[in-house]
């Protein structure tokens, strides 16, 4: 649709978005004191700054775009951020005005079975998991033109922006407070006979109030699944499942013979990233790193950062042991 030219035509789109039912809309005329006089834009942001709507709303009604604020039952309210599979939105449950987070599937994925078969790993196991150190699931849909999972918001980051953001490594009682809060989330996961497959800092959030959550179970080994992790060997290869900087030696072998303790293996490779603010094996090609995970040492924290105790050191050491048996069980 054309973008407005005055208040009016402004009105008429924010009334079609169906944002705001048509009493709504005048009951926002009579409160802000809306004039003819006033420009589309000073609408909006009149309307935003009372937050009757959000900048995202405001913005795509001011480009002429009345549709897309509903997926579902979500209201979206502002995005999150984009990526390879979609874009992650803020929305909220019309039903019980609960905020959550939406993961939405572009539309080349959307018809890719591989990508597919990671979010609906990611929204079965997020449901299964009733955790408060994981993202849970509200939702999943690809039954209709937009496939989506709505999952519990979390207003933080992750801890890799954690780490950028300080453009530093993190104290140590930090480290060990947010590496016990995911290995408790993880605990679960496994006692549910869920892996995950994918444990690096960019998939661990943490909030305002130091509470750590684990996200993204979309590479996860489910063990009463196999027709999912079918199509992930079909797509990624067997032993090709995870993230060269992080993966365990046995799970770039095989990635379906793994258990418990390869998680604790990228547990252990994020608590390194963390108290050093460097990667384990950070130079080479994706085959080299993963060579190294399973041939070479790691610079010695030590060396890195010395105010780390020896004792967390020896934890760390021992959860990213080269074989399954010497990690912790």
């Amino acid at each position: 649709m054309p973008k407005p030219h005055d208040v009016t035509s402004f009105l008429g789109l924010l009334e079609e978005s169906k944002l705001l039912s048509p009493q709504e809309v005048r009951a926002a005329i009579d409160t802000l004191k809306l004039k003819e006089a006033d420009s589309p834009k000073q609408a909006a942001q009149k309307l935003v700054t009372e937050k009757i709507l959000t900048r995202y709303q405001g913005e795509r009604l001011l480009s002429g775009r009345t549709r897309g604020f509903f997926i579902d039952r979500y209201k979206v309210l502002e995005v999150l951020g984009f990526g390879g599979m979609g874009s992650l939105y803020l929305a909220e449950d019309v039903e019980t005005a609960a905020p959550v987070a939406l993961k939405v599937l572009n539309d080349k994925c959307r018809n890719d079975a591989g990508m597919l078969t990671r979010l609906k790993l990611e929204a079965t196991a997020g449901a299964r998991l009733q955790h408060p150190h994981v993202v849970r699931t509200m939702n999943f849909d690809d039954t209709g033109a937009i496939c989506f999972i709505a999952m519990e918001f979390v207003n933080g980051i992750s801890l890799l922006e954690l780490v950028l953001l300080k453009q530093k490594s993190l104290p140590t009682p930090q480290v060990c407070d947010v590496i016990l809060q995911a290995a408790q989330g993880l605990q679960n996961a496994h006692q549910a006979g869920i892996i995950h497959r994918d444990l690096k800092p960019e998939n661990l959030i943490i909030d305002s109030q130091g509470l750590v959550k684990v996200l993204d179970f979309g590479l996860a080994l489910l063990k009463d699944n196999p027709e999912a992790e079918f199509s992930l060997a079909m797509i990624f290869g067997h032993g090709c499942v995870g993230t060269p900087e992080y993966i365990a030696p046995e799970q770039s072998r095989d990635g379906q013979s793994v258990d418990g303790r390869t998680d604790i293996y990228g547990l252990g490779c994020t608590m390194y990233f963390l108290l050093t603010g460097k990667l384990p094996f950070p130079k080479g090609t994706a085959a080299q790193k993963i060579q190294a995970h399973r041939e070479q040492t790691p610079r010695p924290i030590a060396e890195i950062a010395p105010k780390v105790p020896a004792a967390v050191i020896a934890i760390v050491e021992k959860m990213m042991a080269k074989k399954p048996e010497d990690r912790y069980q």
